[in-house]
């Protein structure tokens, strides 16, 4: 009898998921009765071997899902500043590949740069669509085209964009409340929330038809999202200081609150059980850092959450957002690149020197504003200005790039104490950095911190005298101030008497006939020590 060689396959099944394959070799000079007694002998020590293995095996894991998230990007969509969305791209892509990821913004993301602001905040939705974004919550400058533009942009995102917070004046919700996406079997809930404080940034003619409520519309959201099984609730926000997050991390079933609006970092954080509040994290600005939220269910219940900052992650980058993006600035680049003047000396935009001191740049736009309307005086915010530019030649992208809100140029007649109401808001908050902070023109004024909000001014001249509360004086301004924009509502009780056009285009005028140019601080603010 020939020799005989027998290879057999037993698949075992187990809770009909887990397959394991017995490889069982025979070799015999003869295949008998008994033969087969010790093949059954053998398999059934395959399989009792087997299921050892398939039951270690389908001891259950914990769920481990990554948010990555940004805020405060204010259109910064390159690597320049900050690790830009092509390498943010490639680094997400990566953790798609081997894990449950999801990816949200807390806004001020739509505006802030030529490449943001020349189409409306349409380049940034494209960008945002093609890495893949999950949710947004919009912040204060994503209303800088107007309400109607943020609702178109809203159609083309391929994301939801949300606020609990904002409603129409019949009380119905301006845009959706929250969304509920469901990965690797669990339901993440992710809630918008925008600070109601955030409206006094946001020109008043763009919000006049919405209201801005507080922590109790999130709450109902929160009750709403557990109804429908939430596994894990993520507030989205654009709220404020680490201090005034709390209010939301309060609320009892939050996960986590990403934050944005105060343009501060908070990471390196483990929550522990003991808690009073939720875990709160921020990636600072301009995507100078790439958050990261990991959120691990346990398998026996229970939901342990971290957080972490990413500054760099040292990555190609993603090619197809590389191309998404060359598309946009290839439109731009001849007009914006063009040469219209030129600066003999640096102009100073940095957040910290605007919002908190005199400017050249400040004084400069002043100056123009006067030129260009005949006004006596000038006045503008500091958070106007959003960028420092070298000395040098000067093109239409520049001007672009520290004028990016399309504000115009407008003049009022106001009477002295109106100006003086207005320039104490403009200094409550010092020395804390203020966007409301005034740069200044044809008048100069002193002021003493070390006196209440409302009372420093202790002295204030136009064209070197002090100045009268019962006259008129005519002010250049923008129209966002003009209009009660960052607390200046003592100017909004003036009508507009002139409007010349907007401030990149008269400033742009301005540099084509005067240049070059060559500011200084002369003086205008002084800070009693």
């Amino acid at each position: 009898m020939r020799a005989v060689k027998i290879e057999l396959y037993q698949v075992i099944e187990i809770d009909n998921s887990i397959r394991y394959n017995a490889l069982i070799k025979l070799n015999s000079e003869r295949w008998d009765p008994r033969m087969k007694k010790l093949l059954a002998l053998l398999i059934a020590v395959a399989m009792l071997m087997a299921m050892p293995m398939a039951l270690a095996e389908d001891a259950e894991e914990p769920v481990v899902i990554t948010i990555f998230h940004t805020n405060d990007v204010h259109g910064r969509y390159n690597s320049v500043a900050g690790m830009g969305y092509a390498m943010m791209a490639s680094y997400v892509n990566r953790a798609r590949q081997s894990g449950n990821v999801l990816v949200l913004d807390a806004g001020d993301t739509l505006h802030g740069t030529v490449f943001a602001s020349s189409v409306k905040g349409e380049s940034i939705v494209e960008v945002m669509n093609a890495i893949g974004y999950d949710a947004m919550a919009m912040g204060n400058h994503d209303f800088n085209y107007g309400l109607d533009r943020l609702k178109e942009l809203s159609d083309m995102m391929e994301f939801p964009l949300l606020s609990a917070t904002i409603t129409k004046r019949n009380g119905d919700h301006a845009f959706d409340a929250y969304a509920i996406i469901e990965i690797a079997e669990k339901k993440i809930a992710v809630i918008g929330a925008q600070n109601p404080d955030i409206v006094t940034a946001i020109h008043p003619d763009h919000v006049k038809d919405i209201a801005f409520s507080g922590v109790e519309l999130v709450e109902r959201a929160v009750m709403d999202v557990q109804k429908l099984g939430a596994d894990a609730i993520v507030v989205l926000a654009h709220w404020g200081t680490p201090e005034s997050v709390k209010t939301l991390a309060s609320i009892p079933g939050v996960s986590v609150v990403i934050d944005g609006h105060s343009h501060t970092e908070l990471y390196n954080i483990e929550q522990s059980a003991d808690e009073a509040h939720a875990l709160v994290t921020s990636t600072g600005e301009y995507l100078q850092n790439l958050g990261k939220v990991t959120l691990i269910f346990a398998p026996e219940g229970g939901l342990t959450v971290e957080a972490e900052l990413i500054p760099n992650p040292g990555v190609f980058e993603d090619h197809t957002t590389i191309r998404a993006i060359e598309a946009v600035e290839l439109a731009q680049s001849a007009e914006l690149n063009r040469v219209i003047g030129e600066t003999e000396v640096e102009l100073m935009g940095e957040r910290a020197d605007v919002r908190t001191s005199e400017s050249n740049w400040g004084n400069l736009a002043c100056d123009i504003f006067i030129e260009a309307t005949g006004a006596d005086v000038a006045l503008i915010n500091g958070g106007n200005i959003r960028a420092t530019t070298a000395a040098g030649p000067i093109t239409a992208r520049d001007i672009f790039t520290v004028f990016p809100f399309g504000n115009l140029v407008v003049m009022l007649e106001v009477d002295g104490q109106a100006l003086i109401d207005s320039i104490e808001v403009g200094l409550s908050l010092y020395p804390e950095a203020n966007g409301g902070f005034p740069q200044v023109g044809g008048m100069s004024f002193t002021f003493d911190p070390a006196k209440d909000a409302g009372e420093r001014i202790v002295e204030l001249l136009i064209a070197g005298e002090p100045v009268d509360p019962e006259a008129t004086y005519k002010l250049a301004t923008n129209d966002f101030l003009a209009a009660g924009g960052d607390g200046f509502t003592a100017l909004a009780e003036f009508g507009i008497t002139m409007e010349i056009g907007a401030m990149d285009e008269v400033i742009t005028d301005y540099f084509r006939e005067n240049s070059p140019v060559a500011p200084a601080v002369e003086g205008r603010i002084t800070v009693v020590e």
